[in-house]
């Protein structure tokens, strides 16, 4: 039996970690898996990585970390500086605070990237290895999730979805109304914060799920006879500073959720 620690969407929180390191000594055998986006929001998103790989190199048996959508915007803007998707979404504030550390303010943009693939070159490289998406018995993680109309939603999704999925991937086909999950195993995603997420079941089976913006909860969809998906993203990325967002503990074997924190502040 494998316990499994889940978090993701840290975005730049580093508070994150006092919460994580206490559940990593309730459960000393688990594998922790990070979900994605570590950067963007808040300022500490380097640090967040650097921790994050910190933990990857420390326990290599017991640390699976994922690439999210910051991530690979981040990426290819730093490939191609004509790609700047990410500066309109945090990543002009990732770079200054993490140059300002080395080498003072600057507000250049270009100057700013230069300087950035100088002094973190291990790192982003690192980063530019991350996988997509992690498997261990009755469990599946992904950063945001998949085409679940497809034969095979894991071989067959394609590579941005499972970065930047959302109401296709709540949905499907039917608009409004939550998929059901064929596959024979829980998936954990994040990438949209709990309380943005709305829809209805299928056969009303359960009760509506209306948006709450100021809280962002765990959220599980699961229809009977089928395994849960659950929706992991607490908030971070635009809460105040010092959340912990959200944290589960899983099992493996059955898929089952055992424990979580959920930072409500």
């Amino acid at each position: 039996m494998t316990r499994v620690i889940a978090l993701g969407d840290i975005h730049g929180q580093m508070a994150v970690f006092d919460r994580l390191h206490q559940l990593q000594q309730a459960y000393p055998d688990a594998i922790t898996v990070f979900i994605g986006d570590y950067i963007d929001g808040h300022a500490q998103g380097f640090d967040v990585l650097h921790a994050v790989r910190a933990e990857s190199l420390a326990e290599p048996d017991r640390t699976v970390v994922l690439r999210g959508n910051h991530e690979q915007i981040m990426l290819d803007y730093l490939n191609d500086p004509e790609a700047k998707t990410w500066l309109f979404n945090g990543g002009s504030d990732t770079m200054r605070y993490a140059i300002d550390q080395k080498f003072g303010h600057a507000e250049d943009d270009a100057l700013n990237r230069q300087r950035l693939l100088a002094s973190y070159a291990g790192l982003l490289t690192w980063v530019d290895t991350l996988p997509l998406e992690y498997a261990i018995g009755k469990l599946r993680f992904v950063h945001a999730g998949y085409d679940l109309s497809l034969s095979n939603p894991v071989s067959l999704t394609p590579e941005d979805q499972k970065l930047w999925a959302r109401e296709d991937y709540w949905y499907g086909k039917q608009d409004g109304v939550f998929a059901h999950n064929p596959l024979p195993a829980t998936i954990i995603s994040g990438h949209t914060p709990t309380g943005y997420i709305e829809g209805r079941y299928d056969g009303d089976v359960h009760p509506a799920k209306m948006m709450n913006f100021g809280q962002h909860p765990v959220y599980s969809v699961q229809y009977p006879g089928e395994f849960a998906r659950l929706f992991i993203d607490g908030g971070n990325h635009g809460g105040a500073d010092n959340l912990s967002g959200n944290i589960v503990v899983l099992e493996s074997d059955s898929g089952q959720l055992i424990e979580k924190f959920e930072d409500m502040q």
